[in-house]
């Protein structure tokens, strides 16, 4: 019989003497064991034998074959054939085999008519429709067609009960799975069928429900691998990482073996809770088990672990032990590092990808110009681009497309991200976004606004992300009016409760639009809070000096298990400097060094900045000391702290030093030191420091700039030279000051002068 199913196929119909229940049986032998397109290609060289009739479980098998191979086409043939015979409707396995059929193959709408069109329905053909919709994600579709069976009076299977659990879970229909759930604990269905027990557990997992997940998993006789993985997999979706390791310790004490979904999650854990050792040990057995051959996702996983752990040795080791180094293995690394902040390291190992003739794919080309964006690297972004034009990728592909306009977006360039957008074939929501992203990246809110109108006009209709960067747009040009029309399409489209980061978008808007009341009414609102909602309302507390509020928030944070995010941390630090709160940046400093969580630059400099604005210019110093890298932000802290507390020697001192030890300063830095030359009236010296800026480092001065060098000549009485400095463009702290100047030295004119300056600036819309 081995050698007939090997050969079968390729034996013309007409010197065969194998009668058609023969072949129906090879046909029915090859779907039961696997080989699925050599029973297509024998039933499609039985099509011109006239003798040849198959049964209804060959069809059955074939329909079984086209669902699993997505063969839309040869179903067709087969579901006209069994409608020629008049075999369609005799047995219901092939009425349940056609609607599976064809929403395997996506065409739900064939899978419905079929269904429609059955003369009698039976529990199998409704689980096949239920089936169909659940798989799918139509929850309410699946819901309604289990409404309509009860209403004609055929009693659920197991099956059918799992189909409306599945439903649930997409819908989030945790009241109506409840009530499920106390019928299944009347009638003992629960104890007596794993997989509705595993779905039901499943169900709640995905609800964020995870007690009531684990009081499931409890009542289950014998729970078996998938009802742990259930488990584990809905505390590793909810954020409960510690609760992934103890389920997988309590699955070892039980001499439970792991399979690739629960390695996948413990990996995942180990990752996030920073658990090197533990990973290693787990990567090894993936390792013993062969599984890192069989399956990609835990590859991808070690890699992306590994390099969250800081071990990027290892992560390029795991894919030189790879069998094969294909193209798949080096976009896990290269993606990894990006997603992870290496930047640097992303474009190193393309370009070492490529030295072993491995040639990149549209997907290794996303990530290496989302690495470009990343460094404003606009040279390497532009040989990644010319790369792409060479190899003619980047027709009809919107994701390379976007991730262009991005990387220009990012590198400042936004006239070349206009100009690759403009020559895009195809611009669809993701290519628009990245567009209105790079504008509202770059503080043009204005034209980020009227990009989204662009695209509205061109009936592209906008997504989460899309209406996050045009609140985000709002809140940059502190325009609340429209930013209240946004929020009410939000509400419209149901986006406040389904996308946290629209929901936090608009708690940032409304804070930095100084509506503190409405930003809180928001947060309260959300079902999900992020970093960015905590952090954005905080900070608008701490502005408008309400400081009991913002720390309440930040204690409230640590409640919600966000305060070790780096994000929330920073912020807490900066609320602390300023509102003053010394006391508190001292116990979170200290939290710090207790989890081994500095190291960092970012929260290092946060730290000193919270140390100089509270004052404590001695504990600065001595944070400032320890770095074993100050960069440019970190000096500007201890410059600002010297000028506030001390006097501008000190600061002049600490200025001197920083440039002594090659770093450059940027705009805030000339900022800071302008001031101080204000403030202690060394006229000459912020005249030869402004001038320093452009020509020695090439920082074009901003209006900030040019109201100190206004503050500096009307400090020392030169009120006309003061006018002759304000640029069309000034701002009302610019009149101020010389108004000010104007009082204290008697100048009526300077005074007049600079009144007619402010109306016709207002009249220009400046």
């Amino acid at each position: 019989m081995s050698q007939k199913l090997h050969y079968a196929p390729y034996i013309p119909n007409k010197q065969s003497n194998q009668n058609g229940s023969t072949r129906s049986s090879i046909i029915m032998d090859f779907v039961r064991s696997g080989k699925l397109q050599n029973a297509l290609t024998l039933y499609d060289r039985l099509q011109n034998d006239a003798t040849a009739y198959p049964c209804v479980h060959t069809y059955a098998a074939l329909l079984k074959a086209c669902a699993k191979l997505k063969r839309l086409y040869t179903g067709l043939i087969i579901h006209h054939n069994v409608a020629i015979t008049g075999q369609a409707w005799k047995s219901m396995c092939i009425a349940s085999g056609l609607i599976n059929m064809y929403a395997e193959c996506g065409s739900l709408l064939d899978a419905q008519q079929v269904f429609n069109s059955l003369p009698v329905r039976n529990a199998v053909c409704w689980n096949a429709l239920m089936t169909a919709y659940a798989r799918h994600g139509y929850g309410e579709e699946a819901l309604m067609a289990f409404d309509n069976m009860l209403e004609e009076g055929i009693d659920p299977t197991a099956v059918a009960y799992i189909n409306v659990l599945k439903a649930c879970a997409i819908l989030g229909c945790v009241t109506r799975a409840q009530g499920m759930h106390a019928e299944f604990e009347r009638t003992g269905l629960l104890g007596k069928d794993v997989s509705i027990g595993n779905t039901l557990l499943h169900m709640y997992a995905k609800c964020g429900l995870i007690a009531k997940a684990q009081e499931v998993f409890d009542r289950l006789v014998n729970p078996n691998l998938i009802s742990w993985n259930a488990l584990m997999t809905g505390c590793s979706e909810q954020g409960y990482h510690g609760e992934v390791r103890h389920i997988f310790d309590r699955m070892q004490s039980r001499k439970i073996c792991p399979d690739a979904i629960t390695l996948i999650c413990v990996l995942k854990a180990c990752g996030i809770l920073g658990e090197s050792v533990t990973f290693g040990t787990i990567h090894a057995e993936a390792e013993r088990k062969g599984l890192l051959e069989k399956d990609f996702v835990i590859v991808n996983t070690i890699i992306d672990n590994y390099i969250k752990l800081d071990m990027v040795s290892k992560a390029w080791q795991v894919l030189n032990r790879l069998p094969v180094e294909d193209v798949m293995a080096w976009n896990a690394l290269i993606s990894s590092c990006v997603k992870h902040g290496l930047h640097k390291e992303a474009l190193e190992y393309l370009k070492q990808m490529q030295s072993e003739n491995v040639s990149p794919d549209s997907v290794t080309y996303v990530w290496g110009l989302k690495a470009c964006g990343g460094l404003e690297d606009l040279s390497e972004g532009q040989e990644l681009h010319v790369e792409i034009e060479r190899r003619n990728m980047l027709v009809d592909n919107h994701f390379l497309g976007s991730a262009l306009v991005d990387m220009y977006s990012k590198s400042g360039s936004l006239a070349k991200a206009r100009q690759v957008f403009e020559s895009l074939r195809i611009r669809n929501v993701v290519t628009w976004t990245a567009l209105i992203s790079g504008y509202v990246e770059h503080s043009d809110g204005e034209q980020a606004l009227d990009c989204f109108k662009q695209m509205q006009s061109a009936a592209i209709p906008a997504n989460a992300f899309t209406y996050a960067e045009v609140v985000r747009a709002c809140g940059s040009l502190r325009d609340a009016e429209q930013g209240r029309i946004f929020h009410a399409e939000i509400v419209r489209l149901g986006l406040l409760q389904s996308s946290i980061i629209v929901g936090s978008t608009l708690v940032d808007m409304y804070s930095k639009c100084g509506l503190i009341w409405k930003a809180k009414q928001v947060f309260d609102m959300l079902s999900k809070r992020d970093v960015i909602a905590w952090t954005s309302l905080a900070t608008a507390y701490a502005e408008n000096g309400q400081a009991e509020e913002s720390l309440y928030m930040i204690e409230q944070m640590q409640h919600d298990g966000i305060s070790s995010d780096e994000v929330a941390l920073v912020c807490s630090l900066k609320i602390c400097g300023i509102v003053g709160a010394t006391s508190k940046g001292i116990d979170i400093h200290a939290e710090l060094v207790r989890k081994g969580l500095l190291g960092g630059l970012v929260l290092e400099n946060a730290l000193v900045d919270m140390y100089s604005k509270c004052g404590e210019l001695s504990l600065a110093q001595e944070t400032f000391d320890r770095l074993p890298c100050q960069d440019v932000a970190c000096w500007n802290s201890l410059i600002a702290a010297y000028a506030l507390y001390r006097d501008g020697a000190w600061s002049f001192e600490i200025f001197d030093k920083m440039l002594s030890v090659g770093i450059f300063p940027d705009t805030i830095t000339f900022s800071i030191i302008l001031n101080v030359c204000g403030l202690v009236g060394l006229f000459a010296k912020g005249h030869a420091l402004f001038d320093a800026m452009s020509e020695l480092y090439g920082i074009t001065p901003t209006v900030e700039h040019h109201n100190c060098m206004v503050d500096i000549h009307c400090r020392a009485g030169f009120i006309d030279k003061a006018l002759a400095l304000i640029e069309p463009f000034s701002d009302a702290v610019t009149h101020r000051s010389i108004l000010g100047a104007c009082k204290k030295w008697g100048s009526v004119e300077g005074g007049l002068q600079t009144f007619e300056i402010k109306s016709i600036n207002k009249f220009e819309g400046y």
